[in-house]
Parts: structure tokens; C-alpha cells; sequence
């Protein structure tokens, strides 16, 4: 059981990884295109020799910011920003003062938050795989055995019950939520066997 689920964490960091290798280079491409097309064209002609490190730290820039409030959404387990479409007005129903502006006011939103998760996309995935690995469970006998007991109380009870059943092996409670085998609520700190 701890083998299986330790395994399991173990495989899924790669893929974060190649997810927050992607983040970071569609970060680093989309501020570097913009910069070239737009800013450079811009700029005196004495400042074209600079064009690059222009580019480049303000990618720098843009990532570092990105990755702080990546940290930052971490901490308060938000995965990413508000629901891109939390925005858009149903079709059933217009209002009165509905205007062409304020239709593409509400499309450029949405193109703001899709560009907005793809710069969290890099430091929130590199963050979840070292989630995973924080995550994982030492592999004892002992505790697996432990947990085998545990799990079979919380089968035995058939629905939601205290956890102060688990007294004195709070441990093992916490792992075996981790490990998505009991359902808890915090609210009321009972738990009950995960049925899949």
C-alpha cells in the first residue's frame, strides 16, 4: 500500500516537471516575442545594440513576478486564478446596457487570465513536484501494518465516524487521508472509508 502510493508520487513528478519546463519557456517566448515586435521598434536607435538584455531581463522580470505569486496561490492551495469564464454573461439572459464594449471588454478577460495561468503554469507545476515529494511516506513494515489495522476499523465502521478512534496514531490517520483511502472533514473531524 505505502510502496504503491510512494511509487505513484514518484512517477507523477516528471510530468510536473515537463509541465513547469513548458510554463517557463512559453513565458520566456511569449515576453520575448512581444518585446521584439513591439518595444524594440520603439526604441532610439542608440539603444538597438541593447535590444537583447532589454528583452531579457524583462522576461527575467516577468517570470520572477510570476513565480512569487505562484509561491504566494501555493500557500493558500489556489491552483490557479479565478474561473476564466466567471466573467461572461449567460446568453439566455442579456441586460439592457449589454454594448459591443463591454462584450469585448469581457473577451479580452478571458485572453488576460488564459495568458495569466500559462506564466503560473511554470512555478505552480515545479512547486507540485515538490509537493510529490514531500508527500511521500516512509516505507516501513511496521507502519504498513499499522495502516492495514487502521483501514480496517474505519471499514468496519460503515460511515462517518470521530477521529478520536485513532487516538495516540494520528500518523497513520493523516497518511491514510494522504493516500486518499479515508474521506475527512475538518469541520467536523470524522472520517469515513473512500469508496471508488
Amino acid at each position: 500500500m505505502i510502496f504503491r502510493y510512494n511509487l505513484t508520487q514518484t512517477a507523477l513528478a516528471p510530468l510536473h516537471l515537463l509541465l513547469a519546463a513548458f510554463g517557463f519557456y512559453f513565458s520566456w517566448r511569449f515576453v520575448e516575442t512581444l518585446i521584439d515586435e513591439y518595444v524594440t521598434n520603439l526604441l532610439p536607435a542608440q539603444f538597438y545594440q541593447y535590444g537583447e538584455a532589454i528583452t531579457c531581463s524583462v522576461a527575467a522580470t516577468a517570470i520572477s513576478i510570476a513565480s512569487v505569486l505562484a509561491f504566494r496561490m501555493w500557500l493558500h492551495e489556489q491552483t490557479a486564478l479565478p474561473g476564466i469564464l466567471s466573467a461572461v454573461p449567460s446568453f439566455g439572459s442579456p441586460t439592457r446596457r449589454s454594448s459591443s464594449g463591454e462584450f469585448a471588454l469581457i473577451e479580452y478577460s478571458v485572453y488576460f487570465r488564459i495568458i495569466g495561468n500559462l506564466f503560473l503554469l511554470g512555478p505552480l507545476q515545479l512547486l507540485f513536484c515538490i509537493q510529490r515529494f514531500r508527500n511521500l511516506i516512509p516505507n516501513s513494515s511496521d507502519l504498513e501494518n499499522r495502516l492495514k489495522k487502521w483501514l480496517d476499523l474505519a471499514r468496519d465502521q460503515k460511515r462517518w465516524h470521530t477521529t478520536g478512534l485513532y487516538a495516540g496514531d494520528y500518523d497513520s490517520l493523516d497518511y491514510l487521508i494522504r493516500m486518499g483511502k479515508l474521506d475527512y472533514s475538518p469541520t467536523k473531524e470524522v472520517v469515513k472509508e473512500r469508496k471508488f
